[in-house]
Parts: structure tokens; sequence; C-alpha cells
């Protein structure tokens, strides 16, 4: 191919999209690429002939040569590419000749006579001279065979039937602005329309890709992200001598709906004089008024002002890019753009707090000093207080040297988990598989822990008790957590003395060192204090896994193997007359009773609001009540959880017959519920080996008192305490409530030697379309150890539907449908996508229905809002969390609103706001206080303030009202939260559990440019549009279309991980090191472990 017409031809019979080609897709050295890399590195990934008939690699780079767009091979590298697709082929190949990442300048080419100017005014010039006047007369051509006088202009297919040339000399003349672009092989001519150039994307397409190009997601994000577009940042250099200012700088802050002047300052800095032609909007903005004094010239060391009115009616954050055109001297003309950033917000004063106050800086790690340890003689008195014999010692279970050696080998996680033969789970892998799983998670927590380590912590001592005080940061937050009973190293620089924690309150911790460091101690003096991990909840979990010989029934049932079931035929009388009514409660109570399932888990899958507590309390009373000699063994995660069921217990058993077992690390007056207090492990003062919590103290029966209860309650951690005390097959029933949440080494520490063989019946209550436990390693992650055995049961043929009648086995599993909690809309979007549908609507309609004919609503009647917002996410001072102004602003507009409601009226603590990132709850939080919305006219307690926190938080928790901050504003954001499972957007978990808290009102915050990438979320804020309740930014052009049309760019990105999985090991971010998790970097999540 040697001519420019055939590569025109070539180019339009093709479709020509534009994509990027990374330069690591092809072997490089420093960046250079030769020919012959070029031509084989195509040849490698499409093959030697690119398309059938088409371009040959080699055909390109002559082609280039020929015409001098690349002095030399050595120059040419990959950039954004063409893609030439055909109905068998996509050809991905786009070579530019200057070997840097900038394109050649535009340069004005007047064929014809073979020179170039760099603006318009000298190729206007140049067009009007004699000599191209001559030479264009000279090289029109007459059509030969022609009937009449036609001539041919030279650039392009133009044809005039004229007596005359002067026609077509006109025509030429006409044509001043012809340019050639080195970087895209792109001539521009008047008569030449089928390629558009998008010069935001710096590409060159077919004007009939122009509106998909413009709406796709890449036009978008070069629109949208600072920096990206190599164009758009030349546009934003001073240049020539010439610098634009913006008085008072780029940010500006204010109320919506008052103008404001903004003044931009030019200096001339050169010694020669520039003239500023015009100033212009680069896009319209009809909230943006520009003074226009024409055109100026400004003098060597002068300035001019140019003023700019904004006023802003929508909240967010709006880039005002103003655009000056310059020329300087005959021959150079040229143009600098300066942008102003606007924000429009509800409250000014409270938005400008919480700005960056300073930049992020990832926290330097300090290296771990091998220094001697002096164990501490100063122990807590619970520690004694266990009078619970343990005849099965509990073992440590260190890190393998090996498998450290491996995270820190940089491996990506396929390999590690690899080379420990972690390919599949059975009944001969369970054990070295989850103990792996748990080691690797024990290791990256380790690191984890780390980034809390505190220099220069000074102490004091407390002259009654002779402990010593720390007050820790973020404490009160759980970053870290510390619990009574947990250890820590306090380091001089000589030696480290490990501390128990006695005491914790809400900032601070009461340290017991050994005799030496408290008799040596001086207050105020410093140390280097190192946080530890509570090694207790991973060791049962160790051990427990090394018990399940016996169990494999129950962790790997198989449908041939159960024991035939006869028709169930029981009726029942029900402690919660309510659930008579509820066909799959009743049917999941009666089949629990009966043990239908056994020796197979009973599953109770558990949706939103069905009520699922609810039936897991209920299946407890009527064993208690139906089976006289059953013991029964009652487990949750966490302690809220525990205590929930306790208390649901106790309205109809007798509290005799229950104990709930705190860990010794609970304090009394930790425990919320007076109820819960009487049955839970505490006594008063007159007994010894005791620790003091309020006015009683804790301790730990021993066996005989514990196998009278007829009901224990327990955290499935504290229930490792009941296997060290060989409880062996005591529980004829175990039920574990929020059986999501935990990993599944966790779950089996009750079952292990507590549940009794082989006869006895386990059940699993809780959803696994919901948040499972949180796990910080990625490469245990990958392995599984984030799928909890509920989930993982879920999957299995024996809970799967019927593949005939599309029904659950309600002999083994039931799915509970009726919805208690949340207004039809509101359910509708997570129904769909999670439950098949199924879901029905049971809750109360007053209740429901209370937020219908509220005034902030868009549309009456419809109870839900998308605010579509730009703003800006930020980090700021140690924390790698991410905040957004903005929508922090927003969220307060509307927790006002809501509090000046007079009808309905709102309590604070019927509202809830969620966002994924701590920082971001921490300055809504810090919003609440600040604008006094918790208070009506009395101090609120912690129930009656509004509820901040994260999804993780809300978990089984509902509110009348939602409100949802995503907080991710920049489309480069999402590829790093997807592939870690950050944020809202590709956790399909997370946005579940997020959208499903609300009773009577969600309102959503965020980009819709941004969450509209994400299925899930293109759903629900298209059902919110289509019910009128969708305001703000406007949605993508191509929103209708976004998530059911080919997706042309998403297809190309799929292309490009297909190319890129055999060079994955180079990339740092899916390699395993010695680091901090993601999680610890990015999210700064709150500190959770199992509660013991």
């Amino acid at each position: 191919m040697n001519s420019l017409s055939e590569l025109k031809a070539e180019r339009e019979r093709l479709r020509v999209l534009s994509y990027k080609f990374r330069a690591d897709h092809v072997p490089s050295s420093g960046g250079k690429l030769s020919a012959a890399v070029i031509t084989r590195s195509i040849s490698t990934f499409l093959g030697n002939q690119i398309i059938s008939g088409g371009i040959n690699a080699t055909d390109i780079l002559n082609y280039l040569k020929e015409r001098q767009l690349v002095k030399g091979y050595r120059n040419a590298f990959f950039k954004p590419v063409f893609i030439a697709q055909t109905d068998q082929d996509i050809v991905l190949f786009r070579i530019t000749g200057n070997g840097s990442h900038q394109t050649p300048p535009v340069y004005h080419i007047c064929q014809l006579c073979a020179v170039g100017f760099k603006n318009h005014r000298g190729i206007a010039d140049h067009t009007k001279s004699p000599a191209h006047i001559n030479k264009t007369e000279s090289t029109i051509s007459k059509i030969s065979n022609s009937a009449t006088d036609q001539y041919q202009c030279p650039f392009s297919d133009c044809t005039f039937a004229s007596s005359s040339k002067q026609e077509v000399v006109r025509h030429i003349k006409q044509d001043k602005t012809r340019e050639f672009d080195t970087a895209a092989m792109v001539f521009k001519h008047a008569e030449v329309e089928y390629l558009w150039r998008c010069e935001h994307c710096n590409i060159s397409i077919p004007k009939t890709l122009q509106a998909q190009h413009t709406a796709g997601r890449k036009h978008r994000q070069n629109l949208q992200s600072p920096g990206y577009s190599e164009q758009r940042e030349r546009l934003l250099e001073n240049k020539n001598g010439v610098e634009v200012e913006i008085i008072g700088g780029k940010s500006v802050v204010l109320a919506l709906k008052e103008s404001k002047d903004v003044v931009m300052q030019l200096t001339n800095t050169s010694t020669s004089s520039v003239i500023l032609e015009s100033y212009r909007l680069k896009h319209d903005m009809p909230s943006v008024i520009l003074s226009n004094d024409g055109e100026r010239e400004i003098p060597p060391q002068g300035v001019c002002q140019v003023t700019v009115n904004i006023r802003l009616t929508v909240p967010g954050r709006t880039k005002v890019p103003v655009l000056f055109s310059f020329c300087k001297d005959k021959w150079i003309s040229f143009e600098i753009m300066s942008e102003i950033e606007a924000n429009g917000v509800y409250n000014p004063q409270l938005y400008l707090e919480h700005e960056q106050t300073e930049p992020y800086r990832k926290p330097t790690r300090l290296k771990e000093m091998k220094l001697p340890i002096v164990e501490s003689d100063f122990l807590p008195e619970f520690e004694n207080s266990c009078e619970l014999v343990m005849s099965l010692q509990l073992k440590r279970y260190p890190v393998p040297q090996h498998i450290k050696e491996l995270i820190r080998s940089n491996l990506p996680r396929d390999t590690i988990l690899e080379s420990l033969n972690m390919n599949e789970l059975s009944t001969r892998t369970y054990e070295s598989h989850f103990n792996n799983l748990l080691y690797l998670e024990q290791f990256q927590m380790k690191k984890d822990i780390e980034y809390y380590t505190m220099e220069d912590a000074q102490m004091r001592k407390e002259a009654r008790t002779g402990l010593i005080r720390l007050t820790v940061p973020g404490l009160a937050e759980k970053r870290p957590s510390v619990l009574r009973g947990d250890r820590l190293l306090a380091s001089d620089g000589t030696t480290k003395y490990r501390g128990h924690v006695h005491d914790v309150s809400l900032l601070d911790v009461s340290l017991g060192f050994a005799k030496r460091f408290r008799d040596n101690f001086i207050n105020g003096s410093k140390h280097t204090i190192q946080f530890l991990i509570n090694p207790l909840p991973q060791e049962v979990a160790h051990r427990a896994i090394s018990m399940t010989d016996s169990y494999k029934e129950i962790l790997f049932p198989v449908a041939e193997k159960m024991p035939s079931q006869s028709p169930l035929d029981m009726s029942l009388r029900l402690f919660t007359k309510e659930i008579e009514t509820n066909k799959e409660q009743l049917t999941a109570i009666q089949h629990i009773v009966k043990g239908t399932s056994r020796p197979a888990p009973y599953l109770i899958f558990g949706p939103p609001g069905t009520g699922k507590t609810t039936t897991l309390v209920e299946a407890i009373k009527q064993v208690y009540r139906e089976c006289p000699h059953s013991r029964i063994l009652a487990c949750a995660p966490q302690n809220a959880a525990a205590d929930l069921v306790t208390e649901k217990l106790l309205r109809h058993i007798d509290m005799k017959d229950i104990m709930r077992l705190q860990a010794m690390s609970r304090t009394y007056t930790a425990i919320e519920r007076q109820e819960v207090k009487d049955v839970s492990n505490y006594r008063s003062d007159n007994f010894s080996h005791s620790f003091k919590g309020g006015d009683k103290k804790i301790y730990f029966p021993n066996k005989e008192q514990l196998m009278k209860k007829r009901i224990l309650v327990v955290t499935l951690v504290t229930a490792g305490r009941l296997v060290s005390g060989e409880l062996d097959g005591h529980f004829t029933h175990i039920f574990i409530d929020e059986a999501g949440h935990a990993t599944e080494p966790e779950t089996i520490i009750p079952i292990a030697n507590l549940l009794k063989r082989p006869d006895g019946q386990l059940v699993l209550a809780g959803d696994p379309k919901q948040l499972g436990p949180i796990i910080r390693s990625t490469v245990a992650v990958q392995g599984g150890l984030g799928v909890s055995l509920l989930e993982r049961l879920m999957n299995e043929n024996l809970y799967k539907r019927d593949q005939t009648t599309q029904e659950f086995n309600p002999n083994y599993v039931t799915k509970l449908l009726q919805n208690f909690r949340s207004h039809p809309d509101i359910l509708k979007v997570p129904n769909q996508l999670f439950y098949d549908n199924e879901l029905q609507v049971f809750a109360d309609r007053l209740q429901r229905e209370r937020f219908c004919r509220w005034e902030g609503l868009p549309t009456p009647g419809f109870p839900m809002i998308f605010h579509g917002i730009v703003g800006e996410e930020k980090q700021e001072k140690a924390s790698p969390s991410w905040f957004n102004p903005n929508e922090i602003d927003l969220v307060g507009h509307y927790v006002q609103l809501l509090m000046e409601c007079k009808s309905p009226k709102v309590e604070p603590h019927q509202i809830g706001v969620i966002s994924p990132y701590h920082q971001q709850v921490k300055k809504i939080a810090d919003t609440m206080v600040r604008l006094n919305l918790n208070q009506r006219g009395v101090t609120s307690t912690k129930h009656e303030k509004i509820a901040v926190g994260s999804v993780e938080k809300f978990q089984g928790d509902e509110r009348e009202v939602i409100i949802i901050s995503t907080v991710r504003s920049q489309d480069a954001s999402l590829e790093h939260d997807r592939k870690f499972n950050l944020g809202f957007v590709g956790n399909p978990k997370r946005f579940n559990v997020a959208v499903t808290r609300s009773k009577a009102l969600l309102i959503v915050i965020g980009n819709p440019n941004v969450l509209c990438q994400d299925r899930n979320w293109w759903k629900l804020i298209k059902h919110i549009k289509d019910g009128g309740g969708y305001k703000g930014c406007p949605l993508p052009d191509n929103f209708e279309t976004m998530a059911t049309s080919d997706n042309i760019e998403d297809m190309m990105r799929e292309v490009e991980q297909l190319l890129l999985q055999n060079n994955r090991s180079n990339s740092d971010e899916t390699n395993v090191n010695d680091e901090a998790s993601i999680y610890q970097q990015y999210a700064d999540l709150e500190w959770r472990r199992s509660d013991a």
C-alpha cells in the first residue's frame, strides 16, 4: 500500500475506533522499539497479515518511512491505536513518530508547494502569494475523454465543468486550512468529511461513530479526569512568555444561586508584545458570563485582566475552561487554557472546613528491631477467673516459614496458591486447605496491625493501680481494635516490654507491665508502641479444622447418603403468632424440629427484612419445648447478634434455662439490655478471682454448671472455650445466626467436638447474597476464605433449586420470601437482581408510605431519590481513606430538610447515612454534630442519634430513611476499586446491603457517570429515573442503552485483558508482597474480628 488514497479507502472500508494499546503489550527496551520488534509484535498478537487483503505491518512502517513521518524506526512506539474491525477480526495498531508521549504539533501544510506553517495566518498569507497561485494553475489537470471541459482539483476528488481554470483556482484558495496530523496519519481537507477529530481524546474516527464516541467511557474520562488528555495538558501550559493566573486561586466555592466574579490575570513576561485575539469558553455554559473587551495588546512585562461571572444552581464541582487565543509576531499563534474549579454548595463555610488540610502521604513503615522482650508479671484479674477446666489445651499455630517466604517472594496470587496445592477443596484436602488460608490471613493481619505502630508515644502512670495509661488515636473507631486481655509491646530502643491490657476506655488503655518497667517508668517518657494480633480466634479455628474428621457429612453433604424422609405432617403451637401466616417461616421451623436434613445442615436463606433471626429463634423455642432432652447451642459471629438472639429467647423461655456466655474481654457495662445482663456470666463482688466490670465481675462457669443449662448462647470464638472444656457431643442442636458473616473455619469452631454424633442437627441462617466476612489477605480471598460455609453449601447440589420444578428442597433449605421492611419501590431492584423477583412486600403500609408525600421528593408517591453530583474525591494526612466534600455538603442538606419537616416528623434515630469509606463516614458524622442535627431540644443518647457508618456496620440494621454517599467521582478510580473489592462499584454484595436498609425513603448521592458503569447501579438509577426520582447533574447521553447495547469499549477492555494475561506477573498490584493489605492502605477499614 503506497498511496494516500488507498490508505483512505482501506480505512473507510473498515470501522476505525480508538483504543489504548499500551507499550507493555509488546517487548521493549527503554521504551524504544525497532522495526523488527514492531513487526514481530504485531505478528505475534494479530498475525502477520492483519486482515485479509488488508494492511501488513511492514507496509505501515514503510509507508511512514517513505513520508518521513518516522525518522528511523527506533523512535517508533505503540500508543493509542486504531482498531480495524471486520466481521472476523479485531485489529489493534497505531504507530506515532516522535518517541515521546506528546503528539506532534499540527502544521498547516500546503501540499502543492510542500511547505508548512505553524498557524492559520502563515498559510493564509502563503495562499495569496504569486508563487502559490502560479503553482496552482500549473497543476490543475484537464480530465481526458471528457465531452466538456472538466478540471480536477489536485487535492481532492472534486471536478469542475468550466471553460476556465479560475473556478478551480478559487476553490483551492478557499481551502486555506489543509492540515496534516503526523500522529494520526490523517489529511484534513474541506472536501474530506468521513473522519472526525476529537481534540479531547486526540484521535480521529469516522463521523458515523462520533455520537458513540462522545457518549463513551473514555471520552467522558478525558473530559473529567485532570491530566488525562495530553492535548488538554498542552493547552493548560503557559507558553511563549504568557502566564495566566486566577486571582485568589483556581478553586472557587460559592453558595448555590449566588453569583461570583472571578478575575483572571494575563501577564506577558517576554520582551515583545503579545496580542490577545480572543477568549471564550471551551464549551457552552449558560451559568457563566465572560466580559469581552475585544482584541487587546499586552506589552512586554504588561498585564491584562478578564472577569468571569459564575452562578451555579446545581450542587457539585464544575470546571469552567476559558480558552485564550494569542498572536505573537507574524509567525506565532498559540492558545492557553485555564480552568476555574467552581464548587456549588449549600454551606460554603462547612465545605471549606472539610476541604483537604494536608495531602495524603503513605506512612513510613518502621523497621522492626530485634530486641529482647521482657514479659509482664502484672496480669488482668480475669485471667484467673475461668472455673472451666481446660482439659483440651490450645496449641500455638505460628505461620510456617515456607508460607512467609512465598508471600515475600512477590509472586502472583495464583502462583502462591498453586505452590500450596490449593486447587480444590475436598474431604482429603480440607485441613491443609483451610490451615494454609488461615496462615495467609494471619500473616496479613500482622502486617496490617503494624500500620498503627506509634512512635514517640507518651504514657503516664496511675498512682493508685500502678497501671500505665496510653492514649490511642482511633481507638473509639476500632482503628485499631484493642480489647481487655490483648497484648502490646513498648520499646525504649534497647528492650521491648510486653504489656497486658487491663482496661479500655473511649480513648485510652490501661496496661500492666513487668515490675522492672514500672519501677523505672517516668511520666511523659517516650516509647515505640507496637500493637499485636490476638491469636485466640485464629488458634481455635485451626484446632477446629483439625477435628473435622467425624463431621464430613456435615461439611460435604451428599444427597445419596441422606436418609429418606417421610412426608412432613406436624402442627406446632407457635410462640410468635405472626408466623402462622408466613408459609416459608413455618415450613423452615417444622423441618428443623423434625430434623429432616440430618446429618446435613439445615439452611435458612433469609433475604433482607424477611425475619431470618425471628425464624431461627422460633425454631430454637420449638426444639426447646418439643424435644425435652435437647441441649441447644446458639451462636453468632458478633456479640450484638448473640445478644439479640438472647433477648428474643427470653421473651418465652425461663431465664434459669438460658446462659449468655460472654467473653472474658467484655465488660458488664458494654451490654445494653438488662435482661441479657441478667443471664450473662457476671456475678457480685464477693467472689474472688474476678474482674470488675461496673458492679459485676465476669467469670467462666465450670463444666457441671454449663451442662445444666438447656440453652447456651455464645459467639463463635467463645465457643472454643467449650471445646477446651471437653463438652464433647453435648449439644443436640447448634444454631448459627448471621452465618454468612463468618469464615468457614470460624463457623466450625462450635461444631467440632460439641455437636452430638451422628444425629446432631446444625442450622445455619443467613443470606449468601449479602456481605461475607472481611478478609485482608488478597491471596486468602482468592483461595476462598471469604466464602462462608453457608454460601459454599448453597452452591452444592443438595441445596440448589430442582432443575425441573425450580424449587428448593424444603427438607434441607428454605428461602424466606415475605419482606417486612421496605416500600415496594425500594425493594424492586434488589429483588430483581439478587432474589429472582420472589420477595413479597409485607411491610406495614402506613410505615412504608410515611414519606410518599414528603415535600423533598421530586415526584410525590415515589420515595426514592438519586441526586447526581460531580464532586471530587480526596485523601488527607495519614489516612488513605477517601472523602468527597461535595457529597458531604449534600448529605447535610438532605438531613436538614428531613429534620425541618413537619409532616412526617422525623427523629434523628430514624435516619441512617451509609458510605463505603471511613474518612467520609467520619466527616459526615462531624457534619451532623456541627449542624446540630442530632438533637431535638435535649442531649441525644447513642440510640437517639443519626447513625452514620460503613455498609459493614449497617448489615443487619434498618432505618426509616437511608442516605447513601458513594464518594467515588472519577472513572480512573474504578478499576482499582473493582480489582480490590473496595467501594460500591463492582461489588454486588455491598450494593445489595446498602440499598436494602431503608424502610420508607432511600436517597442516593453520587456521580452517575461513574456509577452507571456498574450494571447493578445502572439498573437502580434507571429505576429511579423512570419513577421520577432523578435530579442533579445530567445523565450520560447514552444512558438508556448503556447496559443493554454491545459496548465496544468494554469489549476492547476484555481484549486488552487477554493480551495482558502473559504479563500479569510484572504488575505490582497483582502480586503479593510484604506490605499492608490493600484494605488497610486505601479503605482504612474498621479493625473487625470475630468477638471472643
